[in-house]
């Protein structure tokens, strides 16, 4: 009886490949980031070698195809109800802490904010306190949650930037006292850019990162979790978040 479980889980996903096996059919992948290491080239970078992965055991006649949107274009392609994914992104982010408007699979990989400041000025992030009378590197139009309030009551100062990498250029020459920055961006840039030793991290904000898949997707639902489930244990996954500094 022990066995039965995974028999049933190994029915389902052959069911899965066999409802796909019928006709040719294309999947969208969106998603909205564009840069590194998401993307760090024309045709490289993690988003692609993650779908790279996926189309490599997808069933045959499927095809998953990355594209890259604006963010209020994917809202829309939800809206609709398209048969999408969007990559590597957070319930939160979507109005869905419950997970019941979309799908969601299990966690990728663990990311997370910092609040980055410099060695020689270190911050250690401990609330929004922490953080008054100092002057903020921020992107133009990005809302930072509790910070937005002690910015609107003058008691931090905004300066804003188009190009999230000009923030720590500016935090490096001392012309701002923090900026927040996602985890793997950041870590990513300051390593490429050889700037290692500059800053310090504190956690602001730690999330995990998932696939949405769109409701007219059920019928490939169960590969979609195996195949996540699955990457826990793939050497390749692992040595692809080793290659961009990821730690699951």
């Amino acid at each position: 009886m022990a066995k039965l479980p995974q028999l049933l889980m190994a029915f389902i996903y052959l069911l899965s490949i066999e409802i796909w096996s019928n006709e040719r059919q294309d999947v969208e992948v969106l998603s909205y980031y564009e840069v590194p290491p998401f993307k760090v080239g024309e045709g490289e970078g993690l988003s692609f070698e993650l779908v790279a992965m996926l189309n490599a055991v997808a069933p045959r006649n499927v095809n998953f195809e990355l594209k890259h949107r604006p963010r209020n274009r994917i809202n829309q392609a939800l809206k609709i109800q398209q048969p999408v994914i969007v990559l590597l992104v957070n319930p939160a982010w979507f109005g869905d802490k419950t997970q019941t408007r979309y799908y969601w699979s299990d966690s990728l990989f663990e990311d997370g904010n910092d609040v980055i400041s410099r060695v020689l000025d270190p911050i250690e992030y401990q609330g929004v306190e922490s953080l008054k009378g100092k002057r903020m590197g921020a992107l133009l139009g990005r809302k930072y949650g509790p910070v937005d309030k002690a910015v609107a009551a003058g008691d931090i100062i905004r300066e804003d930037v188009n190009d999230l990498g000009r923030n720590l250029l500016k935090l490096r020459a001392g012309h701002i006292d923090f900026t927040i920055l996602s985890r793997t961006w950041s870590g990513y840039l300051i390593r490429s850019q050889n700037m290692q030793g500059i800053f310090k991290r504190s956690a602001f904000k730690d999330f995990k990162r998932h696939l949405l898949i769109s409701r007219k997707l059920k019928p490939q639902l169960p590969f979609l979790n195996n195949w996540v489930r699955s990457l826990d244990k793939n050497a390749q996954w692992q040595q692809i978040l080793r290659k961009y500094g990821i730690t699951k």
